[in-house]
């Protein structure tokens, strides 16, 4: 899962990729197997979630936002539309940033 920082920008959400996010993609991750963390109960709960949000994304008329979890302060979750920006920085993948700066993977990745 990829996660991503968000900012409030004009009358949007912005999100960009970040490794101490506070915004997540959906839809939820679903178990392989069941376990004491994730039973039965929860892995149904889990199934429904995606189904409504598979629903909501299908009726989305606006193709600039996608659902989009964010943590606000203390940990509290928000369901939100957010615009989604793949952004290339410095943490990005050396083939990413070779690709946007035109140069080779190799020279950037020693």
């Amino acid at each position: 899962m990829t996660n991503y920082k968000w900012v409030a920008e004009d009358d949007h959400l912005v999100c960009f990729e970040s490794t101490s996010g506070s915004q997540h993609d959906t839809p939820l991750q679903t178990a392989d197997k069941m376990t004491r963390h994730h039973d039965a109960s929860l892995a149904q709960a889990t199934s429904e979630i995606n189904e409504i949000l598979d629903r909501v994304r299908r009726d989305n008329s606006n193709e600039d936002v996608e659902p989009c979890l964010i943590t606000l302060p203390e940990g509290k979750m928000m369901l939100v539309w957010a615009k989604v920006k793949k952004s290339v920085s410095l943490s990005s993948s050396p083939e990413d940033i070779a690709r946007i700066l035109g140069v080779k993977a190799e020279s950037i990745s020693r």
